[in-house]
Protein backbone atom coordinates (compact mmCIF):
# COMPACT_ATOMS: atom_id res chain seq x y z
CA UNK A 1 0.00 0.00 0.00
CA UNK A 2 1.26 3.64 -1.10
CA UNK A 3 2.25 5.93 1.67
CA UNK A 4 0.50 9.05 1.37
CA UNK A 5 2.86 12.00 2.20
CA UNK A 6 1.03 14.75 4.70
CA UNK A 7 3.13 17.63 5.68
CA UNK A 8 2.89 18.93 9.47
CA UNK A 9 1.59 22.87 10.18
CA UNK A 10 5.33 23.45 11.23
CA UNK A 11 6.56 22.19 7.64
CA UNK A 12 4.26 24.32 5.84
CA UNK A 13 6.10 27.27 7.64
CA UNK A 14 9.50 25.87 7.48
CA UNK A 15 8.66 25.83 3.18
CA UNK A 16 6.97 28.96 2.98
CA UNK A 17 10.15 30.88 4.55
CA UNK A 18 12.33 29.22 2.42
CA UNK A 19 10.53 30.44 -1.18
CA UNK A 20 10.66 33.70 0.87
CA UNK A 21 14.28 33.77 1.71
CA UNK A 22 15.01 32.10 -2.58
CA UNK A 23 12.51 34.46 -3.92
CA UNK A 24 14.57 37.80 -1.93
CA UNK A 25 17.86 36.20 -3.01
CA UNK A 26 16.82 37.03 -6.88
CA UNK A 27 15.19 40.36 -6.10
CA UNK A 28 18.51 41.17 -4.17
CA UNK A 29 20.55 40.29 -7.70
CA UNK A 30 18.61 41.37 -10.37
CA UNK A 31 18.72 44.88 -8.35
CA UNK A 32 22.61 44.46 -8.37
CA UNK A 33 22.68 43.68 -11.88
CA UNK A 34 20.44 46.22 -12.81
CA UNK A 35 22.42 49.05 -10.57
CA UNK A 36 26.47 47.64 -12.46
CA UNK A 37 24.48 47.43 -15.89
CA UNK A 38 23.53 51.56 -15.02
CA UNK A 39 27.00 52.56 -13.73
CA UNK A 40 28.32 50.82 -16.99
CA UNK A 41 26.14 52.85 -19.26
CA UNK A 42 27.67 57.20 -18.81
CA UNK A 43 24.92 59.80 -18.98
CA UNK A 44 25.24 62.75 -21.06
CA UNK A 45 23.75 65.97 -21.45
CA UNK A 46 23.89 66.67 -25.37
CA UNK A 47 22.31 68.85 -27.82
CA UNK A 48 21.07 68.29 -31.96
CA UNK A 49 23.21 69.99 -34.40
CA UNK A 50 20.43 72.38 -35.68
CA UNK A 51 20.49 74.23 -38.64
CA UNK A 52 18.04 77.87 -38.18
CA UNK A 53 18.44 81.66 -37.96
CA UNK A 54 20.75 82.97 -35.71
CA UNK A 55 20.06 86.81 -34.47
CA UNK A 56 22.32 88.59 -31.91
CA UNK A 57 20.54 90.88 -30.09
CA UNK A 58 20.71 93.21 -27.19
CA UNK A 59 17.23 94.56 -24.96
CA UNK A 60 17.19 97.75 -23.78
CA UNK A 61 14.44 99.66 -21.85
CA UNK A 62 13.41 103.26 -22.77
CA UNK A 63 10.71 105.92 -23.03
CA UNK A 64 9.51 107.54 -25.68
CA UNK A 65 10.41 110.40 -27.02
CA UNK A 66 9.94 113.14 -29.91
CA UNK A 67 12.01 113.22 -33.10
CA UNK A 68 11.61 117.14 -32.60
CA UNK A 69 12.32 117.91 -29.49
CA UNK A 70 13.81 120.66 -27.65
CA UNK A 71 15.14 121.75 -24.81
CA UNK A 72 14.54 125.87 -24.14
CA UNK A 73 17.21 128.03 -22.42
CA UNK A 74 17.40 131.81 -22.19
CA UNK A 75 21.02 133.57 -22.98
CA UNK A 76 20.56 135.33 -19.54
CA UNK A 77 20.50 134.66 -16.23
CA UNK A 78 19.49 136.40 -12.86
CA UNK A 79 16.72 138.18 -13.78
CA UNK A 80 12.86 137.58 -12.43
CA UNK A 81 10.50 135.83 -14.39
CA UNK A 82 7.54 138.17 -14.54
CA UNK A 83 4.80 136.18 -16.91
CA UNK A 84 4.57 132.06 -17.62
CA UNK A 85 1.93 131.98 -20.78
CA UNK A 86 2.34 128.49 -20.98
CA UNK A 87 1.50 125.03 -19.05
CA UNK A 88 2.39 121.64 -19.66
CA UNK A 89 0.50 120.44 -22.47
CA UNK A 90 -0.43 123.10 -23.85
CA UNK A 91 0.14 123.27 -28.02
CA UNK A 92 2.80 126.39 -28.94
CA UNK A 93 3.42 126.96 -32.40
CA UNK A 94 7.46 128.33 -32.99
CA UNK A 95 7.47 132.16 -32.54
CA UNK A 96 4.70 131.57 -29.01
CA UNK A 97 5.87 133.49 -26.20
CA UNK A 98 6.16 131.23 -23.61
CA UNK A 99 7.15 133.35 -20.78
CA UNK A 100 9.25 137.00 -20.22
CA UNK A 101 11.83 137.94 -17.83
CA UNK A 102 12.09 141.66 -16.11
CA UNK A 103 14.28 143.89 -18.78
CA UNK A 104 13.67 147.05 -16.78
CA UNK A 105 17.03 147.22 -15.62
CA UNK A 106 18.38 146.38 -19.20
CA UNK A 107 16.20 149.02 -20.46
CA UNK A 108 18.08 151.52 -18.12
CA UNK A 109 21.61 150.58 -18.95
CA UNK A 110 20.30 150.46 -22.96
CA UNK A 111 19.09 154.41 -22.45
CA UNK A 112 22.24 155.42 -20.63
CA UNK A 113 24.86 153.33 -22.59
CA UNK A 114 22.50 155.29 -26.07
CA UNK A 115 22.83 158.82 -24.60
CA UNK A 116 26.80 158.27 -23.89
CA UNK A 117 26.85 156.98 -27.65
CA UNK A 118 25.04 159.77 -28.93
CA UNK A 119 27.37 162.82 -27.01
CA UNK A 120 30.52 160.53 -28.31
CA UNK A 121 28.90 160.33 -32.05
CA UNK A 122 28.60 164.44 -32.06
CA UNK A 123 31.82 164.77 -30.98
CA UNK A 124 33.36 162.30 -33.59
CA UNK A 125 31.54 163.88 -36.17
CA UNK A 126 32.33 166.94 -35.54
CA UNK A 127 35.76 165.83 -35.26
CA UNK A 128 35.21 164.15 -38.89
CA UNK A 129 34.31 167.29 -39.96
CA UNK A 130 36.88 169.51 -39.07
CA UNK A 131 39.43 167.59 -40.10
CA UNK A 132 37.29 167.20 -43.57
CA UNK A 133 37.18 171.35 -43.38
CA UNK A 134 41.12 171.23 -42.81
CA UNK A 135 42.19 168.39 -45.62
CA UNK A 136 40.05 170.58 -48.09
CA UNK A 137 41.85 173.57 -46.97
CA UNK A 138 45.07 172.29 -47.40
CA UNK A 139 44.48 170.42 -51.00
CA UNK A 140 42.92 174.08 -51.90
CA UNK A 141 46.27 175.51 -50.63
CA UNK A 142 48.18 173.17 -52.30
CA UNK A 143 46.79 173.94 -55.67
CA UNK A 144 46.60 177.43 -55.19
CA UNK A 145 50.42 177.25 -54.80
CA UNK A 146 50.82 175.18 -57.72
CA UNK A 147 49.39 177.19 -60.18
CA UNK A 148 50.74 180.03 -58.89
CA UNK A 149 54.73 178.60 -58.79
CA UNK A 150 53.79 177.11 -62.41
CA UNK A 151 53.19 180.60 -63.42
CA UNK A 152 56.09 181.87 -62.11
CA UNK A 153 58.21 179.32 -63.68
CA UNK A 154 56.55 180.35 -66.59
CA UNK A 155 57.19 184.19 -66.71
CA UNK A 156 60.85 183.57 -65.36
CA UNK A 157 61.56 181.49 -67.90
CA UNK A 158 60.15 183.90 -70.59
CA UNK A 159 62.27 186.66 -69.51
CA UNK A 160 64.65 184.42 -69.16
CA UNK A 161 64.61 184.05 -72.84
CA UNK A 162 64.30 187.51 -73.53
CA UNK A 163 67.60 188.56 -71.33
CA UNK A 164 69.00 186.09 -73.59
CA UNK A 165 67.77 187.41 -77.11
CA UNK A 166 68.85 190.76 -75.97
CA UNK A 167 72.36 189.66 -74.87
CA UNK A 168 72.53 188.20 -78.02
CA UNK A 169 71.29 191.37 -80.02
CA UNK A 170 73.84 193.62 -77.43
CA UNK A 171 76.86 190.66 -78.82
CA UNK A 172 76.21 191.25 -82.22
CA UNK A 173 76.04 195.13 -81.83
CA UNK A 174 78.90 195.17 -80.30
CA UNK A 175 80.65 192.67 -82.77
CA UNK A 176 79.67 195.25 -85.62
CA UNK A 177 80.70 198.32 -84.01
CA UNK A 178 84.26 196.62 -83.04
CA UNK A 179 84.32 195.78 -87.35
CA UNK A 180 83.05 199.45 -87.21
CA UNK A 181 86.07 200.73 -85.09
CA UNK A 182 88.96 198.79 -86.98
CA UNK A 183 87.44 200.25 -90.52
CA UNK A 184 87.93 203.50 -89.25
CA UNK A 185 91.24 202.97 -87.46
CA UNK A 186 92.26 201.53 -90.85
CA UNK A 187 91.13 204.16 -92.34
CA UNK A 188 92.78 206.68 -90.22
CA UNK A 189 96.21 205.09 -90.38
CA UNK A 190 95.92 204.87 -94.39
CA UNK A 191 95.00 208.98 -94.10
CA UNK A 192 98.28 209.69 -91.43
CA UNK A 193 100.26 207.45 -93.96
CA UNK A 194 99.02 209.54 -97.32
CA UNK A 195 101.56 211.96 -97.90
CA UNK A 196 99.07 213.83 -99.92
CA UNK A 197 96.56 213.98 -97.09
CA UNK A 198 95.29 217.47 -95.81
CA UNK A 199 95.28 217.57 -92.43
CA UNK A 200 91.17 218.24 -92.39
CA UNK A 201 91.19 214.50 -94.11
CA UNK A 202 93.70 213.53 -91.37
CA UNK A 203 91.33 215.27 -88.95
CA UNK A 204 88.17 213.97 -90.44
CA UNK A 205 89.23 210.76 -89.93
CA UNK A 206 90.79 210.97 -86.62
CA UNK A 207 87.68 212.13 -85.39
CA UNK A 208 85.46 209.12 -87.44
CA UNK A 209 88.20 206.56 -85.52
CA UNK A 210 87.87 207.95 -81.98
CA UNK A 211 83.56 208.03 -82.13
CA UNK A 212 83.98 204.20 -83.21
CA UNK A 213 85.68 203.56 -80.23
CA UNK A 214 83.28 205.39 -78.36
CA UNK A 215 80.61 203.36 -80.03
CA UNK A 216 82.66 200.38 -79.79
CA UNK A 217 82.56 200.90 -75.86
CA UNK A 218 78.91 201.63 -75.47
CA UNK A 219 78.06 198.64 -77.56
CA UNK A 220 80.36 196.66 -75.41
CA UNK A 221 78.70 198.37 -72.32
CA UNK A 222 74.94 197.20 -74.03
CA UNK A 223 76.27 194.04 -73.55
CA UNK A 224 77.79 193.60 -70.58
CA UNK A 225 74.26 194.68 -68.93
CA UNK A 226 72.65 192.38 -71.46
CA UNK A 227 75.37 189.30 -69.97
CA UNK A 228 74.74 190.43 -66.40
CA UNK A 229 71.04 190.28 -67.45
CA UNK A 230 70.32 186.79 -68.38
CA UNK A 231 72.91 185.81 -65.14
CA UNK A 232 70.19 187.37 -63.02
CA UNK A 233 67.32 185.85 -65.36
CA UNK A 234 68.62 182.44 -64.83
CA UNK A 235 68.68 183.14 -61.32
CA UNK A 236 65.48 184.05 -61.17
CA UNK A 237 63.89 181.37 -63.32
CA UNK A 238 65.77 178.63 -61.12
CA UNK A 239 64.76 180.33 -57.70
CA UNK A 240 61.22 179.84 -59.18
CA UNK A 241 61.46 176.00 -59.89
CA UNK A 242 63.15 175.67 -56.92
CA UNK A 243 60.38 177.38 -55.06
CA UNK A 244 57.52 175.29 -56.94
CA UNK A 245 59.62 171.94 -56.61
CA UNK A 246 59.65 173.03 -52.48
CA UNK A 247 56.34 173.73 -52.03
CA UNK A 248 54.58 170.48 -53.49
CA UNK A 249 56.81 168.55 -51.17
CA UNK A 250 55.64 170.47 -48.76
CA UNK A 251 51.93 170.97 -49.43
CA UNK A 252 51.86 167.51 -50.20
CA UNK A 253 53.38 166.75 -47.03
CA UNK A 254 50.42 168.76 -45.31
CA UNK A 255 47.59 167.32 -47.09
CA UNK A 256 49.01 164.19 -46.35
CA UNK A 257 48.82 165.11 -43.19
CA UNK A 258 45.52 166.22 -42.97
CA UNK A 259 44.25 163.20 -45.18
CA UNK A 260 45.74 161.26 -42.12
CA UNK A 261 44.24 163.60 -39.40
CA UNK A 262 40.48 162.90 -41.46
CA UNK A 263 40.85 158.89 -41.34
CA UNK A 264 42.32 158.76 -38.11
CA UNK A 265 38.88 161.30 -37.03
CA UNK A 266 36.61 158.60 -39.37
CA UNK A 267 37.84 155.82 -37.55
CA UNK A 268 37.21 157.72 -33.96
CA UNK A 269 33.73 158.15 -35.35
CA UNK A 270 33.16 154.34 -36.92
CA UNK A 271 34.52 153.01 -33.61
CA UNK A 272 32.00 155.59 -31.72
CA UNK A 273 29.41 153.72 -33.95
CA UNK A 274 29.90 150.61 -34.33
CA UNK A 275 33.42 149.77 -31.57
CA UNK A 276 32.56 148.82 -28.28
CA UNK A 277 30.03 151.30 -27.58
CA UNK A 278 27.71 149.27 -30.16
CA UNK A 279 28.71 146.06 -29.74
CA UNK A 280 28.14 146.93 -25.82
CA UNK A 281 24.88 148.28 -26.94
CA UNK A 282 24.19 145.27 -29.46
CA UNK A 283 24.77 142.73 -25.89
CA UNK A 284 22.33 144.56 -24.00
CA UNK A 285 19.32 144.41 -26.78
CA UNK A 286 20.67 140.38 -27.26
CA UNK A 287 20.02 140.24 -23.50
CA UNK A 288 16.73 142.17 -23.62
CA UNK A 289 15.21 140.21 -26.36
CA UNK A 290 16.36 137.04 -24.64
CA UNK A 291 13.62 137.94 -21.72
CA UNK A 292 11.02 137.07 -23.95
CA UNK A 293 11.23 133.38 -24.52
CA UNK A 294 9.98 131.98 -27.35
CA UNK A 295 8.69 128.48 -28.55
CA UNK A 296 11.63 127.31 -31.52
CA UNK A 297 9.54 124.87 -32.66
CA UNK A 298 6.00 123.67 -32.52
CA UNK A 299 4.69 121.03 -30.30
CA UNK A 300 3.59 119.91 -26.63
CA UNK A 301 4.88 121.67 -23.85
CA UNK A 302 6.23 118.53 -21.97
CA UNK A 303 7.63 119.83 -18.87
CA UNK A 304 8.09 123.86 -17.92
CA UNK A 305 10.70 124.60 -15.00
CA UNK A 306 9.62 128.46 -13.63
CA UNK A 307 7.04 130.30 -11.95
CA UNK A 308 6.18 133.53 -12.22
CA UNK A 309 9.12 135.62 -9.40
CA UNK A 310 11.60 132.71 -10.16
CA UNK A 311 14.95 134.36 -10.40
CA UNK A 312 15.88 132.07 -13.75
CA UNK A 313 19.22 131.16 -13.27
CA UNK A 314 20.07 129.36 -17.09
CA UNK A 315 18.71 126.26 -16.23
CA UNK A 316 16.02 124.50 -18.68
CA UNK A 317 13.19 126.57 -18.93
CA UNK A 318 10.93 124.32 -20.92
CA UNK A 319 10.57 121.09 -22.96
CA UNK A 320 8.58 120.96 -26.05
CA UNK A 321 8.37 117.75 -27.75
CA UNK A 322 6.34 116.99 -31.38
CA UNK A 323 4.00 114.65 -31.31
CA UNK A 324 3.49 113.79 -35.04
CA UNK A 325 7.04 112.29 -34.90
CA UNK A 326 7.50 109.97 -32.17
CA UNK A 327 11.11 107.75 -31.22
CA UNK A 328 12.58 106.05 -28.22
CA UNK A 329 15.17 107.31 -26.05
CA UNK A 330 17.47 105.01 -24.46
CA UNK A 331 20.67 103.94 -23.17
CA UNK A 332 23.18 101.44 -23.26
CA UNK A 333 25.92 100.50 -20.26
CA UNK A 334 29.42 100.60 -21.77
CA UNK A 335 29.88 96.57 -22.17
CA UNK A 336 27.59 97.16 -25.03
CA UNK A 337 28.06 100.47 -26.77
CA UNK A 338 31.31 98.92 -29.09
CA UNK A 339 28.93 96.28 -30.32
CA UNK A 340 26.08 98.91 -31.84
CA UNK A 341 26.26 101.40 -34.71
CA UNK A 342 24.02 104.02 -36.35
CA UNK A 343 21.55 102.65 -38.70
CA UNK A 344 21.23 99.04 -37.07
CA UNK A 345 17.75 97.47 -37.15
CA UNK A 346 15.45 97.36 -34.23
CA UNK A 347 12.44 95.82 -32.84
CA UNK A 348 10.00 98.17 -30.32
CA UNK A 349 7.71 97.06 -27.95
CA UNK A 350 5.51 98.92 -25.70
CA UNK A 351 2.48 98.13 -23.67
CA UNK A 352 0.01 99.77 -24.92
CA UNK A 353 0.41 98.23 -28.17
CA UNK A 354 1.01 94.52 -26.58
CA UNK A 355 2.48 92.06 -28.81
CA UNK A 356 2.95 94.01 -31.29
CA UNK A 357 6.70 94.20 -32.99
CA UNK A 358 7.15 97.63 -34.46
CA UNK A 359 10.45 97.41 -36.72
CA UNK A 360 12.73 100.33 -36.86
CA UNK A 361 16.53 101.88 -37.02
CA UNK A 362 18.89 103.16 -34.57
CA UNK A 363 19.28 107.20 -35.35
CA UNK A 364 21.72 107.99 -33.10
CA UNK A 365 24.64 106.12 -31.05
CA UNK A 366 26.26 108.86 -28.38
CA UNK A 367 29.87 108.68 -29.05
CA UNK A 368 30.24 110.01 -25.35
CA UNK A 369 28.86 109.12 -21.94
CA UNK A 370 25.70 110.67 -20.26
CA UNK A 371 26.59 113.31 -17.94
CA UNK A 372 24.63 115.87 -15.89
CA UNK A 373 24.75 118.89 -13.75
CA UNK A 374 23.55 119.51 -10.33
CA UNK A 375 22.43 122.80 -8.92
CA UNK A 376 26.00 123.18 -7.82
CA UNK A 377 27.76 123.30 -11.31
CA UNK A 378 29.08 119.85 -10.47
CA UNK A 379 29.31 117.42 -13.76
CA UNK A 380 28.42 113.91 -13.51
CA UNK A 381 29.37 111.22 -16.08
CA UNK A 382 27.87 108.34 -16.11
CA UNK A 383 28.62 104.59 -18.17
CA UNK A 384 25.89 104.86 -19.78
CA UNK A 385 25.25 106.13 -23.35
CA UNK A 386 22.70 107.37 -24.67
CA UNK A 387 20.95 106.27 -28.11
CA UNK A 388 17.57 106.91 -30.14
CA UNK A 389 15.79 104.42 -32.63
CA UNK A 390 13.28 105.49 -35.21
CA UNK A 391 10.05 103.79 -36.06
CA UNK A 392 9.63 103.01 -39.29
CA UNK A 393 5.89 103.76 -39.24
CA UNK A 394 4.35 106.02 -37.09
CA UNK A 395 1.18 103.87 -34.69
CA UNK A 396 -1.67 106.13 -33.25
CA UNK A 397 -1.61 103.80 -29.84
CA UNK A 398 1.75 105.51 -28.97
CA UNK A 399 2.29 108.58 -26.57
CA UNK A 400 5.04 110.59 -25.14
CA UNK A 401 6.66 109.39 -21.66
CA UNK A 402 5.52 105.58 -22.49
CA UNK A 403 7.76 102.71 -21.89
CA UNK A 404 9.60 101.28 -24.64
CA UNK A 405 11.45 97.94 -25.13
CA UNK A 406 13.57 98.13 -28.07
CA UNK A 407 15.81 95.15 -29.02
CA UNK A 408 18.65 95.76 -31.31
CA UNK A 409 19.60 93.46 -33.91
CA UNK A 410 23.77 93.58 -33.54
CA UNK A 411 24.31 90.63 -35.99
CA UNK A 412 22.47 87.56 -38.41
CA UNK A 413 23.26 84.37 -39.66
CA UNK A 414 20.53 82.78 -41.85
CA UNK A 415 19.94 79.41 -42.26
CA UNK A 416 23.00 78.20 -40.67
CA UNK A 417 24.23 74.87 -38.08
CA UNK A 418 23.94 75.77 -34.46
CA UNK A 419 25.14 74.47 -31.45
CA UNK A 420 24.92 75.38 -27.54
CA UNK A 421 27.83 77.60 -27.37
CA UNK A 422 29.49 75.30 -24.72
CA UNK A 423 29.88 72.24 -26.89
CA UNK A 424 32.27 73.86 -29.08
CA UNK A 425 36.10 73.30 -27.30
CA UNK A 426 39.14 74.13 -28.13
CA UNK A 427 42.49 72.43 -28.42
CA UNK A 428 45.39 74.45 -29.58
CA UNK A 429 44.54 76.35 -32.68
CA UNK A 430 41.65 74.33 -33.66
CA UNK A 431 38.04 74.02 -32.66
CA UNK A 432 35.71 70.64 -32.44
CA UNK A 433 32.53 69.19 -30.83
CA UNK A 434 31.95 66.07 -29.66
CA UNK A 435 29.31 63.91 -31.55
CA UNK A 436 27.57 60.53 -30.05
CA UNK A 437 27.82 57.98 -32.23
CA UNK A 438 26.00 55.21 -30.31
CA UNK A 439 23.75 56.35 -27.41
CA UNK A 440 24.19 52.38 -26.36
CA UNK A 441 27.77 51.81 -26.01
CA UNK A 442 28.20 55.59 -25.99
CA UNK A 443 30.54 55.70 -28.62
CA UNK A 444 31.66 59.80 -29.33
CA UNK A 445 33.58 61.11 -31.90
CA UNK A 446 35.18 64.77 -32.76
CA UNK A 447 34.62 66.71 -35.41
CA UNK A 448 36.54 69.80 -36.42
CA UNK A 449 34.39 72.95 -36.72
CA UNK A 450 34.66 76.50 -37.59
CA UNK A 451 32.47 79.52 -35.80
CA UNK A 452 30.60 82.19 -37.05
CA UNK A 453 28.13 84.42 -35.32
CA UNK A 454 28.00 83.79 -31.69
CA UNK A 455 24.69 84.74 -29.66
CA UNK A 456 24.18 84.32 -25.63
CA UNK A 457 23.65 80.68 -26.04
CA UNK A 458 24.10 79.61 -29.40
CA UNK A 459 27.05 79.57 -32.52
CA UNK A 460 27.29 79.46 -35.49
CA UNK A 461 29.48 75.79 -36.70
CA UNK A 462 30.48 74.65 -40.10
CA UNK A 463 32.23 71.41 -40.29
CA UNK A 464 33.28 69.07 -43.22
CA UNK A 465 31.07 65.68 -41.40
CA UNK A 466 29.19 68.26 -39.27
CA UNK A 467 25.47 67.48 -40.73
CA UNK A 468 22.01 68.81 -39.32
CA UNK A 469 20.40 66.80 -36.54
CA UNK A 470 23.56 65.14 -35.12
CA UNK A 471 23.71 64.64 -31.01
CA UNK A 472 26.52 66.45 -29.74
CA UNK A 473 28.09 66.51 -25.94
CA UNK A 474 27.45 69.49 -23.58
CA UNK A 475 31.13 69.04 -22.18
CA UNK A 476 30.63 70.67 -18.95
CA UNK A 477 27.04 68.44 -18.48
CA UNK A 478 28.73 65.24 -18.78
CA UNK A 479 28.57 62.77 -16.01
CA UNK A 480 28.36 59.10 -15.20
CA UNK A 481 27.19 57.74 -11.96
CA UNK A 482 30.26 55.39 -12.17
CA UNK A 483 33.02 58.46 -12.79
CA UNK A 484 35.94 58.40 -10.97
CA UNK A 485 37.67 61.39 -9.76
CA UNK A 486 38.68 62.36 -13.06
CA UNK A 487 35.92 62.08 -14.76
CA UNK A 488 36.65 59.33 -16.68
CA UNK A 489 33.64 56.66 -18.14
CA UNK A 490 34.66 53.32 -18.23
CA UNK A 491 32.63 50.52 -20.40
CA UNK A 492 32.79 47.17 -19.50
Amino acid sequence: MKAVFKPTKKKVVIIVLVLVVIIGAVSYFNAKAKAALAAAEPMYNTAAVEKKDLKKEVSVNGTIGSVDKKSVVADISGVEVTEVNVKVGDQVKAGDVLCTFDSSSIDSKIANTKESADLAAQKSNQAVSDAQTSYNDAVTDKNTNASRDAQAVTDTFNGYQTSIAERDGANTAYQQAQADTDAKKSAYDAVLNDPNATDDQKSTALQAYQQAQIDEQAAYTTLDTAQAKVVSKEAEYQNAVQKQQDNAVNDGRTVAKQDSALDSAKLDAQSVNSGDTAQALDDLQKQKDACTVIAPIDGTITSLDVEVGDIYKGDAIATIQNEGELQVDATVDQYTISDITEGMSVIIKTDTTGDLEMPGTLSFVSPVPKSSVDNTGKVTVTTDYEIKADFKEQNERLRLGMNAKTTILIAEAKNVLSVPTSCVQTDGDHKYVTVLVDETTGETKEIDVTTGLETDYEIEVQGKDLKEGMTVIIPDAATTESATETDDVIYE
